[in-house]
């Protein structure tokens, strides 16, 4: 299995490498674009929640919000200390959610069943993309796409409750280590790079099949293109709305491969979480089919991006007096 891994990654990698070298003018204009729009929205949107996931996910922060979250932890069957990971990820998408989930399992006993719900329901897009750059692209609706991935990542879960698997490796100090802003700047350059490497197949299906193919490879392979492509289909409101709302939950193969980067080295299953994805993306759409016969002005309610920054801010503030607070009891009661 391992020999067989090896190989198909070599064969990856040298079909990447022919890939940019067949036509070095369009690889560069296709990378470019993606980084261009990593830099003009990925960073903006996820640059604040990727800072914050250490202060939400400490040992201190995860038991103060254990209590809050045990009885949707339980409904889903994940230890109470995944409850900050769902928590977080609610407000920042991926793949800030599953580094999330990630760093919350250091702090209890987890297995991979576990962390494979928690993960799933923790990830999507942010709401602030959703009702920020997604919403605008329908028209509107960005309250219905941020309603319906929240409730698909749930109904997944509990689907997912009987799932069971080996307990998870722990990481590294190493690994684990660093600074926030250390740890924001890892995930951004692995985003960057993930988008980078899934925009040449898009531009070489272009090239191939013509544009309409280009947009169906982005809704497969890349967020802020396939969410652009997906906005554009000449269909009705409410099959675009169901497309959109697959496209932001599922990512693409680019987030889905950032978040596996994240979770596969503690063991979960790569095969398991794409399934799973598909199954969240297919109850997303559904879902937001069904919101989409709501009134119109409440499927049109917007909010500023910047609302989910703020409140995220106070979250932060909140967490840090309350956990200075039980630090300084604890001390107490040390002496």
């Amino acid at each position: 299995m391992n020999k067989r891994r090896t190989i198909l990654k070599m064969l990856a990698a040298l079909g990447l490498i022919a890939l940019a070298a067949a036509d070095p003018a369009l690889s560069r204009a296709a990378i470019a674009r993606a980084l261009r729009s990593w830099a003009q929205s990925v960073v903006p949107a996820l640059l604040p929640f990727l800072l914050a996931v250490p202060a939400l996910t400490c040992p201190e922060a995860c038991a103060l919000l254990s209590g809050v979250m045990r009885p949707v932890m339980r409904l889903i069957g994940c230890p109470d200390a995944l409850g900050a990971a769902w928590l977080s990820g609610l407000l920042s998408g991926s793949p800030a959610g599953a580094l999330a989930a990630a760093r919350a399992s250091e702090n209890t006993i987890c297995d991979e069943g576990a962390l494979l719900r928690a993960s799933i329901a923790a990830s999507g897009a942010s709401p602030a993309f959703l009702v920020g750059v997604a919403g605008p692209a329908l028209g509107g609706a960005g309250w219905a796409l941020a309603a319906a991935q929240a409730l698909g990542g749930f109904a997944t879960a509990l689907l997912m409750r009987p799932l069971r698997g080996p307990m998870l490796e722990k990481p590294s100090a190493e690994s684990g280590g660093g600074s926030a802003v250390m740890g924001a700047a890892r995930a951004l350059i692995m985003i960057a790079a993930c988008m980078a490497l899934f925009s040449l197949p898009a531009a070489w299906g272009a090239r191939f099949f013509g544009e309409g193919a280009r947009g169906v490879l982005l809704m497969l392979l890349e967020l802020t293109g396939g969410c652009a492509a997906a906005g554009a289909l000449p269909a009705g409101a409410a099959l675009r709305t169901a497309i959109m709302s697959a496209v932001c939950c599922l990512g693409g193969a680019s987030v889905c491969a950032q978040c596996l980067g994240i979770l596969r080295p503690l063991g979960v299953n790569g095969a398991r979480y794409i399934y799973w994805k598909l199954v969240h993306a297919a109850l997303s759409a559904l879902i937001a089919l069904g919101l989409t016969a709501l009134p119109e002005r409440a499927l049109n309610m917007r909010l500023d991006a910047s609302v989910f920054v703020a409140a995220l801010g106070a979250l932060t503030a909140a967490l840090g007096a309350a956990c200075a607070a039980r630090r300084r009891r604890r001390n107490a009661a040390a002496k």
